[in-house]
């Protein structure tokens, strides 16, 4: 089954079917599709509250899996600037890790411990990135 994840907010999902007779012949496809993906309210709440402070800590668990340089202990506390290359990274097979990457040579591989607060983190660090203002009723958009 697919589950969504913040990367996906603002696409939809088509679903194609096409159907086939016993003897073979296709019929004529057919297609549905989702309204755009939407950050789930709780967690577009969490972010707007976070950006609203003007300032993001995020105290939650969070295991450094890779620290942000070769020659660093192991912390949650990452600093730099937002300007690119700046960019946050998903593991699309585990919705609890993600990479934060400051430059080519500082990044963090990072796992947290539900997918609430990383796509909390993610949202965050989009925003931010992105200079957009994250409104209720208003989903991300691509």
């Amino acid at each position: 089954m697919y589950e969504a994840n913040v990367d996906d907010v603002g696409y939809r999902l088509v679903a194609i079917y096409t159907p086939v007779r016993e003897d073979g012949v296709e019929g004529q496809s057919i297609s549905v599709s989702t309204e755009p993906i939407a950050v789930e309210p709780d967690v577009l709440k969490e972010v707007k509250q976070n950006l609203d402070l003007g300032s993001v800590k995020f105290e939650e668990r969070i295991k450094v899996v890779k620290p942000a340089t070769k020659t660093s202990f192991p912390t949650t506390e990452i600093r730099g600037s937002y300007a690119p290359p700046f960019h946050v990274e998903l593991f699309r097979n585990d919705q609890h890790r993600l990479k934060i990457v400051v430059d080519s040579e500082n990044e963090a591989d990072l796992m947290v411990h539900s997918r609430h607060i990383r796509d909390v983190i993610v949202l965050v660090f989009e925003d931010l990135l992105n200079d957009l203002i994250v409104l209720p009723s208003i989903p991300f958009s691509r």
